[in-house]
């Protein structure tokens, strides 16, 4: 796994973001982030305005970028 997201962070911030992805409340929060990339993804779809529609992809991959670091951090701890 290429090491994209995590790279060039301190390995205590690598332990607290790899204690997130196991944490309840972050699993929750996981599950509103992708509901809500959903719709963007679906907004997208309906939007006459380049602009808006490009807004509406980089909160989208912001929200990626959230979940996958975390994740790429648990993968990092656990191995």
């Amino acid at each position: 796994m290429e090491k994209q997201y995590t790279k060039g962070l301190k390995p205590e911030t690598l332990e607290k973001l790899a204690a997130l992805w196991g944490d309840d409340n972050f699993k929750e929060l996981i599950k509103v982030i992708d509901l809500t990339r959903d719709k963007y993804a679906k907004l997208c779809l309906t939007r006459n305005s380049w602009e808006e529609v490009q807004k509406l992809q980089w909160e989208a991959a912001g929200m990626s970028i959230i979940k996958r670091t975390v994740e790429e951090a648990s993968k990092i701890q656990n191995k």
